[in-house]
């Protein structure tokens, strides 16, 4: 969707918003309904429910809490397996028929790019899908799709 969309589509809901406030603003028959007829059992009604609420939103924080403190010890026992460097550098290989979306993957799995849909939208945006070439490539973890791209289409 373009500006012009976007644009039309918040003026339509802006006009809305003011023809509906002033439709309430201005219908007598809407405000009497609105005010309310015993304001005493209205209260009481209120005041029930808001302390169910707040007894709710009390034991919502503590089922947070609990897991919390759950994932936070399942973190510190998982955290000197995840903390061994993994290679910054990888060896690609590509062979003759391989898609784009194939090295995406590969690039993907090795952690070179963190999406391998974006990285093969990015491919087919730039018109570079046909233009990878076969071969080894290296590679490292902090390069951006351009310069893998640049790479693969050498």
């Amino acid at each position: 969707m373009d500006k012009r969309g976007t644009r039309g589509i918040a003026i339509g809901l802006l006009l809305s918003a003011i023809c509906l406030f002033g439709f309430q603003y201005f219908n007598p028959e809407t405000n009497e309904r609105a005010k309310p007829s015993n304001p005493s059992n209205k209260t009481d009604h209120n005041s029930a429910e808001l302390e169910r609420l707040q007894n709710d939103v009390e034991d919502w924080q503590t089922k947070y809490e609990e897991l919390e403190k759950k994932q936070m010890s399942e973190g510190k026992k998982e955290q000197p397996e995840t903390s061994k460097e993994q290679p910054t550098s990888f060896e690609l290989t590509i062979k003759e028929g391989m898609s784009s979306k194939e090295i995406s993957d590969q690039l993907e799995a090795a952690g070179i790019v963190n999406d391998s849909e974006d990285f093969n939208d990015f491919l087919e945006a730039k018109e570079l899908q046909t233009k990878i070439r076969t071969g080894t490539y290296k590679m490292d973890k902090n390069m951006s799709y351009q310069e893998i791209s640049d790479i693969l289409t050498k």
